[in-house]
């Protein structure tokens, strides 16, 4: 509704306003998506880098501290494997950009990569913690 404000003109609607709203609505988050995918990957995350402050609830900024980091201990493959995968890139795509040799590898390697994040989280006394707070 600011952006619809922001424009401090006159609008002129040939849709229902529900329309012309949920269409600035989908403008506004993939403009903030395409931003967060300009990071660069190649940078290591800090502990604190994703993770915003939610003041009423910190379990889930805890959790997020936690996968963070165990994620940057992980080996070097795995973490833009992992990357690759959040960010939605298909299996051919994360065998072509990582040189793996078939689609069935990929899927092994992603399997394997995500088996060794839970098990370094898994191994932390928070994570027990994490678990009972929803």
């Amino acid at each position: 509704i600011v952006v619809i404000y922001s424009k401090g003109e006159r609008i002129e609607l040939t849709s229902s306003f529900r329309t012309f709203f949920v269409g600035v609505a989908k403008n506004v988050w993939f403009s903030e998506w395409r931003r967060r995918l300009r990071i660069p990957s190649h940078e290591p995350l800090e502990e604190g880098d994703a993770v915003d402050y939610m003041p009423d609830y910190d379990a889930r900024a805890e959790r997020k501290r936690l996968v963070l980091r165990y994620y940057n201990m992980m080996p070097e493959n795995c973490r833009e494997l992992l990357r690759m995968m959040a960010f939605g890139y298909s299996n051919e795509e994360i065998m072509t950009t990582m040189a793996y040799s078939s689609i069935q590898y990929t899927k092994n390697r992603k399997s394997a990569c995500l088996k060794m994040l839970i098990r370094l989280m898994q191994k932390d006394p928070l994570f027990n913690e994490l678990q009972m707070v929803e």
